[in-house]
């Protein structure tokens, strides 16, 4: 839902853009859809919504949209957004995960502003070698990126494998998860 809720929000900023939100698989596609009707329909942004909304594109009146799509390579193989959600990463698999990271594409306003792309993931660490590890080893801080991936609240929602600092998540059989 965070990453629904980031790119709704993303809609009403100066300069409109497109955004992208792309579940696993359907049925998380169809809730996250599910979200965005339910937060368009509010009284104060129902009046920001152009025309009828639909799961494969909702239009708003500023000339921003945003769609939500199954996380295929097919249903990825089209949109260039300059903002993209991906949940539950951990369960895509790695070719889907790569036409995902190719999607995103900045673009220039019409007062010549340009647009820079922004990806984002959100995910639990289920395994210590799946993708959101690979994710976390791949994380290069850069001029235009946010530390968004916390490693050791990774570990305390991951099993009870080691996490990327050595730690334990605390959660063995038996026992109950300690939040932080």
């Amino acid at each position: 839902i965070d990453a629904i809720l980031h790119a709704l929000i993303l809609l009403f900023h100066e300069p409109a853009p497109w955004a992208v939100h792309v579940g696993a698989i359907g049925a998380q596609a169809d809730r996250g859809y599910a979200y965005v009707r339910d937060m368009i329909q509010h009284e104060k942004i129902a009046p920001l919504v152009r025309g009828e909304s639909l799961r494969s594109r909702t239009n708003f009146k500023r000339g921003s949209h945003i769609e939500v799509l199954t996380g295929t390579v097919r249903q990825m193989s089209g949109p260039h957004p300059q903002r993209q959600s991906a949940d539950e990463v951990e369960w895509w698999d790695w070719m889907s995960l790569k036409q995902f990271n190719n999607m995103a594409s900045g673009k220039r306003d019409k007062a010549g502003r340009r647009q820079l792309p922004q990806v984002w993931y959100t995910s639990t660490r289920q395994r210590p070698a799946g993708i959101v590890q690979r994710l976390i080893e791949a994380a290069v801080p850069g001029p235009f990126s946010l530390p968004v991936l916390r490693p050791s609240w990774l570990a305390v929602q991951a099993s009870s494998a080691p996490g990327p600092s050595g730690c334990h998540s605390g959660s063995r059989p038996g026992s109950r998860r300690r939040r932080r």
